[in-house]
C-alpha cells in the first residue's frame, strides 16, 4: 500500500486495493483461518489474492489472524520474513 500511495503517487488506488484486501481476508480467514498452506512448514500460511501474497499467522489461542506480509507475486518471501522479522535461518533465499 505505502508503495502505490508514495511511489506511484495514487493514495486513492492504495486505499481501494487496502479495501479490497480486507474484504477478501474477512471472507477467506474468518471461519477457517488454517484453510490455506503452511509457508514452508513453518508457524506462517499463505494465501493469494489477485496478484498478491499474503503471509500470516493464526494464534489459536486467541483467535486471531496476523497479516505478517504483503506483497507482489514473484518476489523473494523468504528474504522479506528474514528482513522484517524474526524468522530462523532455516530459510533459504531462492
Amino acid at each position: 500500500m505505502r508503495y502505490i500511495a508514495e511511489q506511484l503517487f495514487e493514495p486513492a488506488v492504495a486505499q481501494n486495493w487496502l479495501l479490497r484486501l480486507l474484504e477478501f481476508l474477512e471472507l477467506k480467514l474468518t471461519t477457517f483461518p488454517k484453510k490455506f498452506p503452511q509457508y514452508r512448514e513453518s508457524k506462517y500460511r499463505i494465501v493469494v489474492y489477485r496478484n498478491d501474497v499474503i503471509i500470516y499467522e493464526v494464534d489459536e489461542g486467541n483467535a486471531t489472524v496476523y497479516i505478517d506480509l504483503a506483497c507482489t507475486k514473484g518476489r523473494n518471501i523468504d528474504h522479506l520474513l528474514k528482513l522484517h522479522f524474526d524468522v530462523d535461518d532455516s530459510f533459504e533465499y531462492e
